[in-house]
C-alpha cells in the first residue's frame, strides 16, 4: 500500500501532462499497474489514486447510504474520474474538465494524502491552508473523532 506524503511543485504542459514525482512512482504496488485514477475532490482540488487504492475508494462510495447527498457525491466524483497510465516520462494527463474544476492552468502543487495524491492550483492550496488558522485545535478535534 502506498503512503504518499510531502509537497512538490510542478508545471502542466500545454497538453495537460503532469509529472508524478519519482519518489511517489516508486511507491506504487504491482496491483496499481502504473495507473492512477484522477477525480474531483473536496476543497477544489483533484485526487490521483493508484488503481489499487481507487478500488478501495470505490468500495467506500458503494457503502454510502442511498440518499440525495450521497448520490450527488458519487455522481460528482465518478463523472470526473479518468484512468491515466504513467507514460515513459512518469507523467499523467489531466483532462480540460479536470483542470478547469481545480483551477489548474500552468503551475500545480502536489501534496501527499496518504493513499492518494492531491493536485492543487498553488494559490487555491495556500488559501485553503490559511482557512485552518488553528492547526492544534483542528488536529485534536480530528484525532478525537477516530475510533481506537
Amino acid at each position: 500500500m502506498a503512503s504518499f506524503y510531502g509537497k512538490f511543485s510542478y508545471t502542466v504542459d500545454a497538453k495537460g501532462r503532469l509529472n508524478i514525482p519519482a519518489k511517489w512512482r516508486k511507491l506504487l504496488s504491482p496491483e496499481a499497474h502504473e495507473m492512477f485514477v484522477i477525480s474531483r475532490a473536496p476543497g477544489g482540488c483533484l485526487r490521483a489514486y493508484p488503481l489499487d487504492e481507487w478500488e478501495k475508494h470505490l468500495d467506500q462510495l458503494r457503502r454510502m447510504p442511498l440518499d440525495e447527498k450521497s448520490e450527488y457525491t458519487r455522481r460528482a466524483i465518478l463523472e470526473t474520474a479518468a484512468d491515466q497510465v504513467l507514460d515513459k516520462q512518469g507523467r499523467v494527463t489531466l483532462s480540460d474538465e479536470q483542470r478547469q474544476l481545480a483551477g489548474i492552468t500552468t503551475n500545480v502543487t502536489l501534496t501527499g494524502a496518504t493513499d492518494c495524491i492531491e493536485l492543487w492550483e498553488p494559490e487555491r492550496f495556500k488559501a485553503y491552508m490559511k482557512t485552518r488558522e488553528n492547526f492544534d485545535a483542528t488536529y485534536y478535534e480530528a484525532m478525537s473523532r477516530m475510533s481506537t
